[in-house]
């Protein structure tokens, strides 16, 4: 009724008890065989665990009450159960858990596609009037990271994702909430990413895990080889913010090279990626790294940093309402974190029905769903989508949730590729319908289309009529003056070239 996936969750009981073989724990496990579950629609299964005492946690039987008249099996719970009032368990117990749950949430493709855009963002309303910082930031609270990339083709990718939800802004205003006024900050998160600050106690265990050569461990033979190098450029840095040029000794192409870089540079990674420094940007997306100190306040440096399971365990929830409704890979490539230790806390995750089970019309894997996950009826999307979007950046994800087989193609040979080099994937309703090859020629101020090629089972109108209007938005946000369709190729090319 409400649009809230908490209306479609599945009726759930957890009770946790002392020890599988106490009279207690048989005498709770046939109440509920006995008077709770329906067999035709429940299942009930022994998980050893660790973990507190809880009496009863059940949404399921919270609402019986209400729901007393339709599922007469809950009626009566409470006074079935009451004598757990007067049990107290032993300390530090091994404790076992009764899990009672019927049959995880069914949903079609177009369920699962229309929730997964919500999630991000797809489903808010575009502002009517001037985009100030308060729809940026509306933005990344949805996303949660933007992906960097330096190749300038149409936009640098970090732009392109508030554009697509938001509609035409002023670039620079990124610039300044990120590098002048330090809201956001780059770190290394699925990719080299920019985050909001605040979440930076959230990747310290990252940083340590380069430190100690776990992550990246190319960089720390590096400092290890090169301890006093590596001091004297953080020296350095203490001095004031630099590019990696303008160290005293840079190590340059005349100089010492490490894996096909210079020193100096390799030097600022490794104190990037262990947090010693930060990036903020020059004209032209040149690096100026800076003490993290004087990038991230003070307050939040403060505060204690979760342990590695904790801090995991929050980023895997978050990549869980930023994608609505996932399959574990899905979670586990959004900050790209270990997979086997994720898949262990998913599995906790869903023991606490922080995420639920569910089942989604063609996907060939276990689906997970967010318990705060909107499901609107429909999606007005209308968007050209960059290449590291999060709706198309894990490919896996987007055939699955979108039929949408996509590939980059920036180093394919040009005879090889079979859309073209910087192709943007177009978003309209609920679906990808199509992508469209496109430069922008600063020089001659126009957004070049150089092939478009529509997804099977489209409308070819409704598709053309759609990126004409996309278009119109991406060149103006580029600094177009126009754009246009350069030859033919792609089987919508020529019916755009019509419209225009």
């Amino acid at each position: 009724r409400n649009g809230n996936i908490r209306d479609l969750r599945r009726q759930a009981v957890v009770i946790q008890y002392w020890r599988a073989n106490d009279p207690l724990a048989r005498e709770v496990a046939d109440i509920f065989r006995r008077d709770f579950v329906a067999p035709e629609n429940s299942a009930m299964t022994v998980i050893g665990t660790g973990g507190r005492f809880f009496h009863i946690l059940s949404s399921a039987a919270t609402r019986s009450d209400s729901t007393a008249t339709r599922q007469p099996r809950w009626r009566g719970w409470r006074e079935k159960l009451s004598f757990l009032d007067s049990f107290t368990p032993a300390p530090q117990a091994e404790w076992d858990t009764i899990r009672i749950m019927s049959r995880p949430i069914a949903l079609s493709s177009a369920d699962a596609r229309r929730i997964a855009l919500a999630a991000q963002g797809f489903a808010d309303p575009r502002p009517s009037g001037r985009i100030d910082r308060r729809h940026l930031r509306r933005v990344m609270g949805r996303l949660g990271l933007l992906q960097l990339d330096s190749i300038p083709v149409v936009m640098r990718a970090q732009y392109m994702p508030l554009f697509s939800r938001l509609g035409p802004y002023h670039p620079p205003l990124l610039d300044r909430i990120a590098y002048e006024d330090d809201e956001w900050f780059e770190t290394w998160s699925h990719e080299a990413s920019l985050m909001p600050v605040a979440d930076e106690p959230l990747l310290r265990w990252a940083k340590n895990r380069v430190r100690s050569g776990a992550d990246a461990p190319h960089l720390r033979r590096f400092a290890d080889n090169n301890r006093r190098y590596v001091a004297d450029v953080l020296a350095q840095t203490k001095e004031r913010p630099l590019a990696a040029r303008e160290l005293t000794n840079p190590k340059p192409r005349s100089g010492e090279w490490w894996d096909g870089r210079p020193l100096g540079a390799v030097a600022l990674e490794w104190l990037f990626r262990t947090g010693e420094v930060g990036i903020r940007r020059r004209p032209n997306f040149v690096k100026e790294y800076d003490l993290i100190d004087r990038i991230v306040p003070s307050d939040i440096r403060a505060r204690p940093a979760p342990t590695e399971a904790d801090a995991r365990r929050q980023l895997l929830k978050r990549a869980a309402a930023r994608l609505g409704v996932a399959a574990i890979p899905d979670l586990i490539d959004y900050h790209r974190l270990p997979k086997r230790d994720a898949r262990i806390q998913v599995d906790e995750l869903l023991e606490d029905q922080q995420l639920l089970a569910a089942e989604v019309e063609g996907w060939n894997r276990p689906a997970l769903l967010h318990p705060d996950a909107a499901a609107p009826r429909q999606i007005s999307a209308c968007a050209l989508l960059s290449p590291f979007d999060p709706v198309v950046w894990f490919r896996e994800r987007a055939r699955r949730m979108f039929a949408f087989d996509y590939k980059i193609e920036i180093y394919t040979p040009a005879h090889k590729r079979a859309h073209g080099y910087y192709v943007l994937p177009f978003l309209l309703g609920d679906r990808l319908a199509a992508r469209a090859d496109a430069k922008t020629d600063r020089n001659a101020k126009t957004l070049r289309v150089l092939s478009v090629h529509g997804e099977s089972g489209i409308n070819p109108s409704a598709v053309v009529d759609g990126l004409r209007a996309a278009l119109d938005d991406l060149a103006r946000f580029a600094g177009a003056d126009k754009w246009e369709v350069d030859g033919v190729r792609g089987d919508l090319a020529r019916k755009l070239k019509r419209v225009r």
